[in-house]
């Protein structure tokens, strides 16, 4: 009874903080309608909205609750965060300083205005990491773990963590030389599949925390940088 009820205590917390997450979302998109006419994305809130049901789901489908106790701070933070980092670098190195290194006029698409910049990409970590694994890896995984052998749940994990990892990069196609497009298809391939293990081994939170430090250095302080130092100029 004791265990039951621990396990429900970790549900509800994680069900908390997820709707933490709805709220930055929503307040997001809120100001996003106010800054420019269609920027409430109805598509965005529904997917978020959707997560809800798979957070509720995750222990069945063996995957650690968003704030279970048996994971530490640094491998559900910490770590990913830094992880992140590590794959933002050079991006930053390649686009800005060897591709681009020249002021530019205005802000490009990839970057949006501090401190809205925050939020925003903020919310895209959270909306990329809904879409492209906790509604699908906890669906899937939890179909797995009720109806196949035990022998495929590995199986069924790692076939969806290469489909997933090949997904986004192939579905953000870069524009450039070959070398770039390799490097962009390769790079968006093993961090998607580092943010796949990530989630197996310390579940949401960590997933995202991958995403966020890619996004911390990438959309926000380098963008922060070519708004103050390059576009205000």
């Amino acid at each position: 009874m004791a265990k039951i009820r621990f396990r429900r205590v970790e549900r509800r917390r994680s069900l908390i903080v997820y709707g933490v997450l709805l709220l930055i979302t929503l307040l997001t998109l809120i100001i996003a309608a106010i800054r420019q006419p269609g920027g409430f994305s109805a598509e965005v809130l529904l997917i978020v909205l959707a997560g809800f049901v798979a957070v509720g789901f995750q222990r069945q489908a063996g995957f650690p609750e968003l704030l279970q106790r048996t994971i530490s701070n640094r491998l559900r933070y910490v770590m990913p965060l830094l992880t992140g980092l590590l794959f933002a670098l050079p991006d930053v190195i390649l686009v800005k300083f060897i591709q681009n290194p020249g002021p530019y006029d205005t802000l490009p698409p990839y970057f949006q205005p501090f401190p809205f910049s925050v939020l925003h990409y903020v919310t895209g970590a959270i909306y990329s990491e809904v879409y492209f694994r906790l509604i699908l890896f906890t669906l899937l995984m939890a179909l797995a773990r009720n109806y196949l052998s035990v022998r495929y749940h590995a199986i069924v994990f790692w076939t969806l963590a290469v489909f997933t990892a090949l997904w986004e990069p192939l579905a953000q196609w870069p524009q450039g030389p070959a070398w770039f497009v390799l490097y962009c298809v390769l790079s968006g391939f093993l961090f998607n599949l580092v943010q796949a293990w990530y989630f197996k081994k310390a579940g949401f939170l960590a997933a995202l925390s991958v995403r966020l430090g890619h996004y911390l250095l990438w959309h926000i302080l380098l963008g922060l940088y070519v708004e103050l130092f390059e576009v205000s100029k």
